[in-house]
This record gives structure tokens, C-alpha cells and sequence, in this order.
């Protein structure tokens, strides 16, 4: 059976008492040593690779001239970013929230915007952007009077990264056509109906098509997509979660674009609209892959790249990298500071109650 259990399955940790419970208490439950020792590889390879690209900078920019750029930003522009780093969250939210809500558990907005942005703070420090999914989601499950199971949270990442991911893909192809791409609009667009004749396909055809699609190495991958599309087919799903996720996930693109759009007009070199719009989603997708460790040198090779022909310094990219950064930890640090303090204060309560 496709949906059926997989000893190599990522999961939420259930065997973690609450006390003990850390906000990265991810496990994996391995087949073997070998498997153990590839994730470890792994890990050392995006060390490497990140220590590569930083390096790369370290030769090709001044790093006196990208912190003098980033001390002369605009207080304003600054402010901006910041209004821009709280819509991108609150779409988060808001996305995530309708998606539980159609998969039958209604949540807390306020709640579930103090998870999505203390998880956003933590997980940017793991591998990929994929990393603030696994910190929120363990923060969802743990956190809370009444948490939420741990396989409703990982279907419900699985269809918000969906549809972010869409949406992303959206935002790139506007921002193409904007800049005159038509060409690299018209591939973007391909992709897109590409992933939605796919989807569908695998909605009609799931039990076909997953074991053609997940050969060898990658069935281990068979049962998170067997899930995925299992969620998909639950009643009103595509209709009342799917389709408004990618519509919000649209404007949280266009809000995660503002951020490099004001922190390059704060430090004096403003970029078109369109060519953010188009190179800024590429680049949240690029930092998708598990390439890296936060994103450090992927994002910032990236900026310089793409608005060098502006005759925009590459320390005022790698300026504007390293300052999109800092805001999404500064803007985190409220939330993860509550959920410490809760965590800390729950044993007592506990200890309280027996001693009663």
C-alpha cells in the first residue's frame, strides 16, 4: 500500500516527554547506520558548501563597505521591511490556519501566528527553507493546551509548502513579464501547468503512478506523498484550502519581495519592481534545496547576481542579504522569548497542581 507505514519516515517525536521537549526534537526513525552516517554526510556538505560560498565573498567583497552600507540605511526603508517581514507572516498564518481548518482542526489565529514566527526565527538557522516548516511544526504539536497530532501537522507543511511553492513560482513569471522575459514567463508558466496536470494525475492515478514516480532510492519518499495526495482527495480540500493557500501564498511572495525591495531603496540603490519580482521568488526557491545552512551564501550570491547589471555593488547586496536576515531573527525573537518562558513555566505549574 502506497499510505502505508515506512520505517524511514521523518516524524514528530511522541515518545519525548514535554519537559524534556526541544524546540528541534525532529527525529528520524533509520533502517540502518548507513542511513545515519548519508544524513551526516549530508550535513557536512552543506558546511562545506556554505563555508565555500562565504569564502567566495570573503575574496570578491569589502567587508568594511558592506557593514558601512548597512549602518547608513534608511530608518524608514528599515521600518518598511520590517511592515513588510509581519504581512509575509501574517500570510503564513493565515494560509496555514485555512489549511488546517478544511483538514478539520480549527486553530487559534494568535496562537498559530506566535508558532509560525518563532518557527520562522529558529528554522532559519537550519538547512533550507524548508527549515522554519520543521521548526513550526514541532512547535505546533508540542505547544499549547491542546496539541495537534503530529501527522496533521506534517500533511498540512506538506500542502502549505505546495503551495507556496506555486505561488512563488506565480509571483517569478508576473515579474518575468513585467521585465519583458516572455520567453523565461512562458517556462515559468509551463512549470506551473506542469505541477498541476501532475497533481491532478496523481489525485486520479495515485496508485499508479507514486510507484513509477518514486523508483529506487526515492521510495522512501512514497508514503509523505502518498499522504500528500490522500489529504488532496478529503472532501472540499482543493476547492476551500488548496486554491486560497496558493492565491495567500501569491501575496506572501509579494510581501518577502518587499523586504529586498525596501532594504535596497533604504541603502540608496533602488531595484525595479519587476526584476525583484522576478529574481526575489527564484531565490526563495534556490534556497528550497538543501544546499546550504540558513541560506547564507546562496542568498546573497544570488542578489549580487542578479542586480549587478544595475550597477549596484556587491557589498550593497550582500548588505541587504545579511540585514533580510537579521529582521526575520529580530522579528522572531517576541514569540520565541513567550514560548520559552511557557515551557519553563509549565513543569512548575505541573509540580503546583501535585503538591494541591
Amino acid at each position: 500500500m502506497c499510505g502505508g507505514p515506512d520505517p524511514t519516515e521523518w516524524r514528530l517525536r511522541a515518545d519525548v516527554p514535554r519537559s524534556s521537549m526541544t524546540f528541534g526534537s525532529v527525529t528520524r526513525v533509520s533502517s540502518g547506520e548507513n542511513e545515519r552516517s548519508g544524513i551526516s554526510g549530508l550535513k557536512w556538505l552543506q558546511y562545506a558548501v556554505t563555508a565555500a560560498l562565504l569564502l567566495g565573498l570573503l575574496w570578491f567583497v569589502d567587508l568594511g563597505a558592506v557593514a558601512e552600507a548597512a549602518l547608513q540605511a534608511d530608518p524608514v526603508w528599515l521600518l518598511a521591511a520590517v511592515g513588510c517581514v509581519l504581512l509575509a507572516r501574517l500570510a503564513v498564518t493565515f494560509r496555514w490556519r485555512q489549511l488546517l481548518a478544511v483538514s478539520g482542526h480549527p486553530t487559534d489565529f494568535r496562537h498559530l501566528f506566535r508558532v509560525v514566527s518563532a518557527g520562522m526565527g529558529l528554522g532559519a538557522l537550519l538547512p533550507t527553507s524548508v527549515g522554519p516548516d520543521v521548526a513550526r511544526g514541532v512547535l505546533l504539536a508540542r505547544a499549547g493546551e491542546a496539541p495537534v497530532g503530529s501527522g496533521l501537522v506534517v500533511a498540512s507543511l506538506l500542502l502549505d509548502r505546495y503551495a507556496a511553492t506555486v505561488g512563488t513560482l506565480i509571483v517569478a513569471a508576473v515579474g518575468a513579464l513585467l521585465m519583458g522575459y516572455t520567453w523565461l514567463a512562458l517556462g515559468l508558466a509551463a512549470v506551473i501547468l506542469g505541477v498541476a496536470a501532475a497533481t491532478v494525475l496523481a489525485m486520479a492515478m495515485a496508485e499508479r503512478v507514486l510507484p513509477l514516480a518514486t523508483p529506487g532510492p526515492l521510495k522512501k519518499l512514497r508514503p509523505k506523498l502518498a499522504a500528500f495526495v490522500e489529504r488532496l482527495r478529503a472532501p472540499g480540500m482543493v476547492r476551500r484550502g488548496l486554491v486560497p493557500a496558493i492565491l495567500i501564498s501569491t501575496l506572501m511572495t509579494v510581501a518577502r519581495t518587499g523586504i529586498f525591495i525596501c532594504l535596497y531603496a533604504g541603502l540608496g540603490h533602488p531595484v525595479p519592481v519587476g526584476l525583484a519580482l522576478f529574481a526575489i521568488p527564484l531565490m526563495l526557491i534556490a534556497l528550497m534545496a538543501p544546499v546550504t545552512v540558513g541560506g547564507f551564501g546562496v542568498r546573497e550570491w544570488v542578489l549580487v547576481v542578479s542586480f549587478q547589471d544595475l550597477g549596484i555593488p556587491p557589498e550593497v547586496s550582500v548588505s541587504v542579504g545579511i540585514l533580510a536576515f537579521a529582521l526575520q531573527l529580530a522579528g522572531s525573537a517576541p514569540a520565541i522569548l513567550r514560548i520559552m518562558i511557557q515551557r519553563l513555566a509549565r513543569p512548575r505549574a505541573i509540580a503546583e497542581g501535585a503538591d494541591q
